[in-house]
Parts: structure tokens; C-alpha cells; sequence
């Protein structure tokens, strides 16, 4: 027997291998791993021969990585080798909205992986507040902001195709903005209300003083 040394590398944005993998030689599985054993490496005694290898995700695995194609390998000494895997990309289509239901426009979204803090896709929503990004499959964190409103988070788990309604809470700055025509009317109709008070005292005044004694 030889030793077929076999290490499996994510070589996607996030870098990391996660889930669970099926190692074949010719349709016989040899063993079941998870990730980060895979990613350190595994040694599997092999008889001398020629054999297709193949490596398949599984479980949940299987809606974060694509499988690769079944490759020949002849085991003829030890031998080192590695298999390269690709995340699946899916589409995060986001829809921004604020505390009212407005939608909202150029909103700028960050998609990262919290693991190891890379950001992965940016955009701005459009006038409709809509944007899309295609993201790599896994664990995700989502950073929405915008100015004049509270910055929003949410981290979620990318596997298929997905939509996310997002909205957004207005700083207090926003909120009296949004009144401030109805307390400029306000001040005014005070302003008015008081100088009528003035006007109707003077009156009044003038109507009530005593007429002069000669």
C-alpha cells in the first residue's frame, strides 16, 4: 500500500472549508471528513493502482460548495494531492425601506463574512431601494447605511437564492426634519395669536380709559 496525502482547499472569497465531504476511489467511499480536518490533511493508505477520486459535499455542504469533476489518479508511490473547491454564488437581492415605507435610494449595503472579516460585495440601492449582489455561499453579515438614518446589521446564512427587506430607523436629526414645516407654522400661528392678544388689549384699553376732566 501507498499513502494518498489529500488536502481540500476552499478557493472562494472566504477562504476557509466548512461542512462535511465524501472521499471515493473508483465509487468505493473511503471516508467521510469535515472541513477544517480536510483543509489540514488527511493520509489514506491506497493499493498501488490507478483510480478516479471523487469528492463530494454532503449535507449542507452541498448547497455551499459545487462538486468538483471526478479526477484519475495513479498511485504508483505516496502521493500528495489536492482538491480545489468552488462556493456556490447565489443572489441576495435587498430591498432598503425606512420607518414610513419609503423606499429608499442610494443606501449603501456591504456584504462580509464575520469569520474573518472580509468584506465580500458593496452596492448602492437604486431609486426603488432595490440592489443585487451575488455573494458566495456561507454565513453572512449584512451592513446597511445611509445618511440621516441608524446604521442597520443582520447576519444571515447564504444557501439559495434569497431576499431581504431591510429598514431603516431615522436619527433624531431625520425626525425633526421631517416636522419642521409644521413647527415653523406653528411658531407662526403663536407669533400671530399674540400680537392679535396685544392689538385686542390696546383696543380695549383705549375703549375703557376715563375721558379727561377739564
Amino acid at each position: 500500500n501507498y499513502t494518498l496525502n489529500l488536502v481540500l482547499r476552499d478557493v472562494s472569497a472566504r477562504g476557509y472549508l466548512e461542512g462535511r465531504f465524501r472521499v471515493s476511489l473508483n465509487n468505493t467511499v473511503v471516508l467521510v471528513v469535515d472541513g477544517p480536518t480536510a483543509s489540514r490533511g488527511i493520509s489514506v493508505p491506497v493499493p498501488y493502482g490507478r483510480y478516479v477520486l471523487t469528492v463530494a459535499p454532503i449535507d449542507a455542504a452541498e448547497n455551499v460548495y459545487a462538486t468538483p469533476s471526478p479526477m484519475t489518479v495513479g498511485i504508483f508511490s505516496d502521493t500528495n494531492l489536492t482538491v480545489r473547491l468552488s462556493r456556490r454564488v447565489y443572489t441576495l437581492t435587498v430591498a432598503v425601506v425606512n420607518d414610513i415605507e419609503e423606499r429608499l435610494g442610494n443606501a449603501l449595503v456591504w456584504a462580509s463574512d464575520p469569520t474573518v472579516g472580509l468584506e465580500l460585495a458593496s452596492a448602492y440601492t437604486d431609486d426603488a431601494g432595490m440592489l443585487r449582489l451575488s455573494v458566495p455561499a456561507g454565513v453572512t453579515l449584512i451592513r446597511v447605511t445611509k445618511g440621516g438614518y441608524l446604521e442597520y446589521e443582520e447576519t444571515l446564512r447564504v444557501d439559495k437564492d434569497a431576499t431581504l427587506a431591510v429598514q431603516l430607523k431615522p436619527t433624531i436629526v431625520t425626525l425633526l426634519g421631517r416636522f419642521v414645516h409644521i413647527i415653523a407654522l406653528a411658531v407662526v400661528a403663536v407669533a400671530i395669536v399674540i400680537i392679535a392678544l396685544k392689538i385686542r388689549a390696546k383696543l380695549v384699553e383705549r375703549l375703557v380709559a376715563p375721558e379727561e376732566v377739564f
